[in-house]
């Protein structure tokens, strides 16, 4: 019965029918048998039909052999489902295999199995070393948007360190915990960025502010400073790792050269500061026993008023003792020889006090009886009582010093008081007379020496009426300062007697002459009426000046004089009229200026104040006003104090508003000084130049400064403009040259290589060869720090010009390839070959690798149904026309084709269709047009 069993298996497994042997296999050959095990393992491999061989590998369900099958079955079909069982394999989590050889049998596999690998597993650690073998970044981006495992978006972050591509795929994360470690490290790499800038910049400030110490005069302050500096430098050079080599050690040299210059500097100083220390402690120890020293004195001077005053009980010999001690220590203290003799000075005194204490206390009874005598005493109130009352207290206060004097300048504090209450209060009632007196004195002393002037110029007329105030001025005077003008005051008497017996002997024959000048200057009036008036006040003020004349014609003269006065004035009095008028006028003028003017101080009080406007309108008004005319004087002192005082607070808030516009523009002056101070690198510069334009348009927006500091404001800002612009346009010029020094250099290296482009026999991968080198020059122009835009664009088309003639020569070579495939199919339909004798045809072995297994996987020998149908559909997926007969067919099949592409949303491409079309069954010499109308869309 076994016997039977096995020949009879075998006879099935050897069946010339592949479906028995497929059945064999499946149903009769067991794999717990060793034999049949080996048939399977022969069938796998060895048999001739695919279907056996797929039905035999998948009986045995082994990796090794699927990996075979993978790379030497010529049956596509077997291929594909090895490859889904290895894919399989590696990425079930339910395989036999360990995860470690799972990672390495998927380091094995092709890049398109291990893409179907990672999309197929769940393991990280998998998907994370097939990662690494496939180095496509957007497609683990893919897998870890699809599993959601922190363990992916980790792994992708940790292995990206480009800010932008972080920041792109910021907006691809779907993981919170994801995100927040996104985030952290773009403001990691962001902070690590930007610090070697602030280290740089942090260092240089504080080399500077190391530096400036040098022109500080004060020692001290250099020496904290310094050590504040040195101290933050330390810190800044525990990050200098972060800086290049370079940079470090010049940093570090100028922070050594720096220090070294600042020894040298303070070399002298640093002596003098510990001199000055010295003499600090010094002085501190004169302070402190120059206070020990007074506080003896002050507990002795008050331990000897007590005994004085309140009968305390008083050790003499005891307080001796201390004072003769306290000398000994002042001698021998560091005090200066000055306090020394001052304090042995007060020592002397303390010792006389002691030994007066009973003439002290006799002294202190006077002391109460002059202030009571001078309490009963009141203070002057007019300068009638100023004379006698201030002889009685001057002669108190010399009582009073005497008394002193006697105490040795020890009384109570009560009687201290009380004596300054009773001098202060004469004091204040006798200053203001007194202060009166003085002026008056000074008074009389001008007087004095206008008398003196009239009398030597000979007007002695005006020279009575002055003596008359200086006589009534001297009687005013206290006794004491009479005789200070005494002798002055008997010389003048005399003088201005003598003169009173001569005036009326002068001023007859004068006056008439005055009076016969006026009468002719108001029969024959002058043409101007001002100077007119101007010469009556002349005749005027000399009349008066004469003095009298005779007693019986002085009358009658003074009569027609001024008769003669109002008719000369007579012209004047009309043209003043007439200015009247004028001045009418312009005071309604300026009246309505005050108007004006009263408006913009209103417009001060809302939300929204044009000062621009308000400070035009105003110099406006104040020029109105300047040039507004005369009005009377009375009236334009009135008019002219209100106007000013309307434009205190206009003025007030214009000159705030150019204060304020001061600060603004100041404060971008010190920015735009900030930003050329801080120009060390080329984008600082840019940097500079770009924040200085916003600077510029700031101070568009900042009103008027003012006149006088508007332009100098200005000024200020121009010059550090026009240096941060310089700047730029010197980096400018450097990049300019490094540019065409560029371009130059491209344009050679372009040259070379479009010769070998151009070359007959230049190759696919020549050409790639060549595009490959100009990506990388590209890229090195790319990387330089301002690229040529004509280099790059030039690079650009060449790498496009590869591109095209690399697509030309693929098509040509795709070209050859289907004539040559369209050949053998012509040579097949001609001779009716079989998959076998196919192979051995020179048509054949002229294909290329992969349209011989195309071929051979889509080749049939059955009959063909739907060739026609196929070719057709070949033409209108290509856009080819069929012929007239079959239009007909051709609607159907493209409503068919449009159901199609509806449903699924695309249709088979050509090349696939072909295939089909191929697949369709045996070709034959029937064949022949329809391989003609495929062979034209192809070839």
């Amino acid at each position: 019965m076994i016997f039977s069993k096995l020949f009879a298996s075998k006879a099935n497994w050897q069946h010339q029918d592949p479906n028995v042997r497929v059945s064999c296999i499946e149903q009769e050959l067991q794999l717990n048998e060793a034999q049949d095990e080996q048939i399977i393992r022969q069938l796998a491999s060895e048999d001739e039909s695919a279907l056996v061989r797929r039905a035999a590998l998948l009986k045995l369900n082994d990796y090794s052999l699927w990996q075979q099958a993978l790379t030497n079955d010529s049956a596509s079909s077997i291929r594909r489902v090895a490859e889904q069982k290895i894919v399989e394999h590696i990425a079930s989590e339910d395989s036999q295999s360990s995860i470690e050889k799972r990672i390495e049998l998927g380091g094995q596999l092709n890049k398109a199995l291990a893409e179907q690998v990672l999309n197929q597993t769940n393991s990280i650690d998998l998907i994370l070393a097939l990662f690494s073998k496939l180095d496509k970044p957007h497609l683990l981006v893919s897998i870890a948007q699809q599993k959601n495992q922190l363990a992916l978006w980790q792994y992708i972050i940790d292995n990206n360190s480009d800010i932008d591509s972080l920041e792109k795929l910021a907006k691809k994360v779907n993981l919170e915990s994801a995100s927040t470690l996104l985030n952290n490290k773009i403001t990691a790499l962001k902070e690590a960025e930007q610090a070697p800038i602030k280290i740089s910049k942090d260092a240089q400030l504080n080399l500077s502010k190391l530096l400036a110490l040098k022109d500080v005069t004060d020692y001290g302050v250099v020496l904290s400073k310094r050590a504040e500096l040195e101290q933050e430098w330390q810190v800044l050079s525990e990050q200098f790792q972060l800086l290049s080599e370079e940079s470090a050690q010049t940093f570090n040299e100028k922070y050594v050269t720096i220090n070294a210059t600042l020894d040298k500097v303070f070399v002298a100083k640093a002596e003098q500061y510990q001199q000055a220390q010295i003499a600090a402690k010094v002085a501190q120890q004169q302070q402190d026993q120059q206070q020990d020293f007074e506080q003896f004195l002050s507990s002795t001077t008050q331990a000897i008023s007590e005994a004085i005053f309140e009968n305390a009980s008083l050790d003499e010999q005891q307080l001796l003792n201390d004072i003769a001690e306290f000398e000994r220590l002042v001698k021998a203290s560091v005090l200066s020889e000055q306090a020394v003799k001052s304090l042995l000075v007060q020592s002397q005194e303390l010792t006389n006090k002691l030994s007066k204490v009973n003439e002290i206390a006799a002294s202190v009874a006077n002391a109460t009886q002059l202030i009571a005598r001078m309490s009963q005493q009141t203070p002057p109130v007019s300068q009638s009582e100023l004379s006698d009352k201030q002889g009685i207290f001057k002669s108190w206060l010399r009582d009073w010093q005497e008394n002193m004097r006697q105490a040795s300048g020890v009384l109570p504090e009560s009687i201290i008081a009380a004596h300054k209450e009773v001098k202060t209060a004469w004091l204040a009632a006798l200053a203001p007379l007194e202060k009166e007196q003085e002026q008056l004195l000074r008074q009389t002393q001008r007087k004095v020496s206008d008398l003196k002037r009239l009398l030597a110029s000979g007007k002695y007329n005006a020279a009575f009426g002055v003596f008359n105030k200086f006589k009534r001025a001297y009687n005013e005077l206290t006794e004491e300062l009479q005789r200070k003008l005494h002798r002055d005051f008997e010389h003048l008497s005399e003088k201005m007697a003598e003169l009173s017996d001569w005036e009326h002997y002068i001023a007859t024959p004068r006056k008439k002459e005055l009076l016969q000048e006026i009468k002719m200057l108001a029969q024959t009036p002058l043409d101007n009426p001002n100077e007119q008036a101007d010469k009556v006040k002349w005749y005027r003020k000399t009349w008066n000046t004469l003095g009298h004349a005779d007693e019986e014609v002085d009358r009658e003269l003074n009569q027609a004089f001024n008769q003669a006065c109002e008719q000369a004035f007579a012209p004047c009095r009309l043209f003043y009229a007439e200015q009247e008028k004028i001045r009418d006028a312009h005071l309604a003028t300026r009246k309505e200026l005050i108007e004006h003017l009263k408006l913009l101080v209103e417009q001060l009080s809302s939300k929204d104040i044009d000062f621009k406007t308000i400070e035009s309108s105003f110099n406006k008004l104040n020029q109105q006003w300047r040039n507004a005319g005369d009005v009377d004087r009375k009236v334009y002192r009135n008019i002219n104090q209100e106007y000013q005082t309307l434009s205190k607070p206009v003025r007030t808030a214009i000159n705030q508003y150019h204060d304020n516009n001061e600060l603004a523009k100041q404060a971008l002056i010190d920015e735009a000084q900030s930003l050329a101070s801080h120009m060390d690198d080329e984008q600082a510069v840019f940097d500079a130049v770009n924040r200085v334009k916003r600077l510029q348009e700031q101070w568009k927006t900042v009103g008027y400064a003012g006149a006088k500091k508007e332009n100098r404001l200005w000024q200020q800002f121009r010059a550090i403009n026009d240096q941060i612009f310089g700047q730029r346009q010197q980096l400018q010029s450097k990049h300019k040259q490094e540019s065409a020094e560029q371009l130059s250099s491209v344009k050679a290296t372009l040259e070379a290589l479009n010769v070998k482009l151009t070359a007959e026999t230049t190759t696919p991968s020549d050409i790639k060869a060549l595009q490959s080198e100009a990506q990388q020059l590209k890229q090195q122009l790319l990387g330089e720090s301002h690229p040529n835009k004509t280099a790059l664009g030039q690079v650009s088309q060449f790498v496009s010009q590869c591109q095209s003639k690399l697509e030309l020569l693929l098509a040509q070579s795709s070209k050859k390839d289907w004539q040559q495939v369209f050949a053998l199919f012509e040579q097949i339909a001609q001779e009716s070959l079989t998959r076998q004798a196919c192979e051995d045809t020179a048509a054949y072995e002229s294909l290329s690798k992969a349209s011989k297994r195309k071929v051979l996987d889509h080749l049939s020998e059955q009959n063909a149904e739907n060739r026609l149908a196929l070719t057709i559909t070949l033409e209108i997926i290509a856009g080819v026309e069929s012929p007239a007969q079959d239009q007909a067919q051709r609607r159907i099949i493209q409503v068919e084709l449009m159901q199609q592409k509806m449903n699924s949303g695309e249709l088979t491409s050509a090349e696939d269709k072909l295939w089909s079309w191929l697949n369709d069954g045996q070709l034959t010499a029937e064949d022949l047009p329809l391989i003609d109308r495929a062979k034209r869309i192809f070839c």
